[in-house]
């Protein structure tokens, strides 16, 4: 997989929604902005539709992990460093637990979670 572009349409301060340039095909994403949303992220939902996702935008650089806890299904968990792939955790599943939490190798500023098995 290659991302070749990140394209935030900002409309207000705190979007809602943004945009994720995916090998030259947009992906609705919403974006997870504030520390309420991040800890939410995609918990309860029943799924996650193609060509939709949930960004995290984090205010700085870091080893960001990613916490399944009551996730219904599996997910590609995409970590990027303005743009550029730096990790990939693929079909990352709910069933490891709660306590389990996914981490890049690398820095990021970015986290993009996806339909399982798109990577």
């Amino acid at each position: 997989m290659v991302i070749s572009a990140i394209a935030l349409k900002f409309i207000e301060k705190s979007p809602k929604y943004g945009t994720v340039l995916i090998n030259d095909k947009e992906w609705r994403v919403e974006v997870a902005n504030t520390m309420v949303k991040r800890i939410q992220g995609l918990s309860e939902r029943e799924e996650l539709k193609e060509i939709s996702g949930m960004l995290f935008d984090f205010p700085k650089f870091g080893l960001h992990g990613i916490w399944m806890k009551e996730m219904l299904f599996p997910i590609d968990i995409v970590w990027l460093n303005n743009g550029k792939i730096v990790d990939i955790a693929p079909n990352a599943s709910p069933d490891l637990g709660t306590s389990f939490i996914f981490y890049p190798r690398e820095d990021a500023n970015y986290v993009l979670e996806v339909p399982a098995n798109f990577t």
